[in-house]
């Protein structure tokens, strides 16, 4: 007997209402309804879990499809890296190996430039030293000829008195060079002499004078202390210039060592001379002055 119809023996006059059977027979039909509805409902949740099982199949599978497939493309890709690395590898590998070829030609060929310049040279030097040779040859043969002349000619009287002559004739010439030699030497000794003993009267004619103009000392101004060192003048260390100013002695005989000496360190005017060439001593401590002397 099927599910979805339910055969209820029904007698012919049929029972009556409100009676247990026909309360039975309606809670039969709503219990088959809901059983209906209760298998509508598996069967539409069966359908629709299967549904979804399908859906994720599909995507599991397009998911694995598409995996094998970057996969693949990633193989691919990777192949054809690895091919072109390899093709530029073998690019590298042939220009380097092309470049030792030309390197080991190019070194081939300065060798055997070398070689021939060596023995191109080896060769110049072989006919240098045969033509020295053969020229030493010559100049042996000469010189010989030159030694069997000179003996011929030194049995002969005339040739003999000639080369005395010549002899005699160089030795006087060179006689008279050196004497005229030490004439223009003596001359330029005396002329020198003169010279400086002309300048030496000059510079102590100049010095005896300007020495007499500043002796004439003037009245001297009256201070208490040195314009050098700026200290109390004594009564025995002091000194009056020419101009009339004071200063100690150490301070002016060490201010007259200095370049600018010959002058006062006040007015400037000059009180001293020095002869020619005269030139500070290197070993002197100067002394440090506030001010340009």
């Amino acid at each position: 007997m099927s599910t979805d119809t339910l055969m209820i023996p029904r007698s012919p006059v049929g029972p009556p209402p409100g009676s247990p059977a026909i309360k039975n027979t309606k809670k039969v039909m709503t219990a088959a309804a809901a059983a209906k509805k209760e298998a509508k409902s598996a069967a539409a949740a069966a359908k629709k879990e299967a549904k979804v099982l399908e859906t994720a199949a599909n995507k599991e599978a397009k998911a694995r499809e598409t995996a094998a497939n970057k996969q693949r493309k990633s193989a691919e890709v990777a192949r054809k890296k690895v091919l072109t690395e390899l093709k530029k590898n073998q690019k590298k590998l042939r220009l380097a190996a092309e470049k030792e070829e030309k390197k080991q030609a190019r070194i081939a060929e300065q060798f055997r430039q070398r070689v021939a310049q060596r023995e191109a040279r080896h060769a110049r030097i072989i006919a240098q030293r045969e033509a020295a040779r053969a020229a030493h040859q010559v100049r042996l043969e000469e010189e010989r000829a030159a030694y069997e002349a000179r003996r011929a000619a030194q049995n002969d009287p005339a040739i003999r008195e000639q080369n005395a002559r010549r002899v005699e004739e160089e030795q006087n010439a060179q006689r008279a060079q050196n004497a005229r030699r030490n004439e223009e030497t003596q001359n330029r000794q005396i002329h020198m002499m003169s010279r400086c003993l002309i300048d030496t009267t000059t510079d102590l004619r100049n010095a005896s004078r300007t020495q007499e103009q500043l002796t004439c000392a003037t009245t001297a101004f009256q201070t208490d202390e040195c314009p050098i060192c700026l200290e109390d003048l004594g009564e025995t260390n002091c000194m009056v210039l020419r101009c009339g100013h004071k200063t100690c002695g150490d301070c002016i005989l060490r201010h007259f060592q200095t370049v600018g000496g010959r002058k006062c360190p006040v007015c400037r005017d000059q009180y001293a001379v020095r002869f020619k060439g005269w030139l500070a001593p290197t070993s002197y401590k100067l002394p440090n002055i506030p001010y340009n002397i």
